[in-house]
């Protein structure tokens, strides 16, 4: 389901050895809003979904490659497929080939590891975010953790009906979206609610390359 902002999203999940969790990263990523794009001459660009499998030994990969077929039909809004990390191995070598993948084709390259979940509205969140101010460099959602998390991600709280949210203090009082800085690229998270995202201005589609990310 598609509303609001008109950027085309990038998105990446490095991953290896990620079998207990793939499935429930991708199925929270089948389930969010993903912005509305807007048409772009005679046709719509789709998001871009790549899960990077860095060398799994335990079927992360056989395991993704169906389920992105189930979840991500072809000629949807969101184009998701699995690429081999041919890199140097590690994640930083799995963003890259990420990265590569993807060349100039998205405005905002968002990266999410396989073992977190996030909100619903968490991508609309950071695409409107960067439309509003044009000087932001980069945004990360705020940490929150869950007692247990369902198969497809959501939050689960004692009884297993409603969530147990407790921010951390580096993030208490934290807005839904805050930026870090401007102007620089990095960005982390690691908890089973958190959403990492970031690009750097300085090109929109059409006019170059897309923006330049770490997690």
């Amino acid at each position: 389901m598609s509303a609001g902002a008109g950027l085309v999203l990038g998105v990446i999940v490095p991953c290896r050895d990620e079998v207990g969790v793939i499935e429930r990263r991708l199925r929270n990523l089948a389930g969010l809003v993903w912005p509305e794009v807007r048409a772009s001459g005679r046709r719509v660009p789709a998001h871009r979904l790549l899960v990077v499998d860095d060398g799994s030994r335990d079927g992360t990969a056989e395991l993704a490659g169906p389920l992105l077929g189930e979840l991500f039909p072809p000629g949807g809004e969101v184009h998701a497929e699995l690429v081999r990390n041919t890199l140097r191995s590690g994640k930083c070598g799995a963003v890259t080939a990420g990265v590569g993948r993807l060349g100039d084709g998205v405005d905002l390259v968002v990266l999410t590891d396989a073992d977190v979940v996030c909100r619903r509205e968490a991508l609309l969140a950071i695409a409107r975010a960067f439309e509003r101010d044009l000087e932001l460099g980069l945004a990360c959602g705020a940490q929150c953790f869950v007692r247990d998390l369902a198969p497809d991600g959501t939050p689960r709280g004692r009884t297993g009906s409603r969530p147990c949210r407790r921010a951390t203090s580096t993030t208490a009082g934290a807005p839904p979206l805050a930026p870090w800085s401007r102007g620089a690229a990095g960005c982390s998270a690691s908890t089973d609610s958190s959403w990492p995202g970031a690009r750097l201005r300085g090109s929109s589609r059409g006019q170059g390359s897309p923006r330049t990310i770490s997690t």
